[in-house]
């Protein structure tokens, strides 16, 4: 198949629950040909359509969008295989039965972490609200946050501001792209209050500085 010419590229799967990976394999033909784009999007719209970093690797994706239950191990697996990739949204984040190792240093001398391959820029979870490892919603933020230093935005709709905007505070001497990250976060302590109020902190006194849900 000839490949396809466009500076912007995006591929949206609408699955109907169906979940049938036929789907996920024929945008994987499509998404191949479309390698030169400059911004290669795909949207896997169907909460039954699960996307592992092996069905999508080796293609130059800028964005992905994933409906699907994701653990956090397929997460970290789709960064690497995914160079290009600058914004990861997944919409049901799975934190339970957590392989990788999510330990954070204590702050202070030494505390650097390896950070991962990425161009990152913007990453939104929402935890899957059917699982009892809500209570790692802080640690895996802070894992994150501290791994990705090309972070600019971070969505996180469970993770509660004050515990995350504190450690930002913390860490940010050690690691200073925390500075410069925008953060949509919950105002509750309780990660499964999504309550909406578009209200404004500034943990730092520095212009565009924003945090906010």
């Amino acid at each position: 198949m000839p490949p396809l010419t466009a500076e912007h590229f995006a591929l949206e799967i609408v699955d109907d629950n169906n979940g049938d990976p036929a789907a996920l394999a024929a945008a994987n033909r499509i998404l191949e040909r479309a390698q030169d784009a400059r911004t290669l999007e795909l949207t896997v719209d169907s909460p039954r359509l699960p996307v592992p970093p092996e069905a999508v690797a080796g293609t130059s994706l800028t964005r992905l969008v994933v409906m699907a239950p994701t653990s956090l191990d397929a997460m970290l697996g789709l960064i690497r295989s995914l160079p290009r990739l600058t914004s990861l949204g997944l919409w049901r984040l799975t934190l339970d039965e957590i392989q990788a190792d999510i330990s954070v240093p204590a702050p202070g001398e030494g505390c650097v972490v390896e950070p991962l391959d990425t161009q990152l820029k913007v990453v939104s979870i929402n935890v899957n609200q059917d699982q009892p490892s809500w209570e790692m919603v802080v640690p895996v933020t802070k894992y994150l946050l501290l791994r990705i230093p090309t972070l600019a935005m971070l969505k996180a709709v469970h993770a509660p501001k004050k515990q995350i905007m504190d450690f930002v505070q913390q860490y940010s001497e050690w690691y200073p792209h925390l500075k410069h990250i925008d953060f949509s976060l919950n105002d509750s302590d309780d990660p499964f209050e999504n309550r909406r109020n578009g209200s404004i902190i500034k943990p730092f006194e520095e212009p565009g500085r924003r945090a906010y849900f």
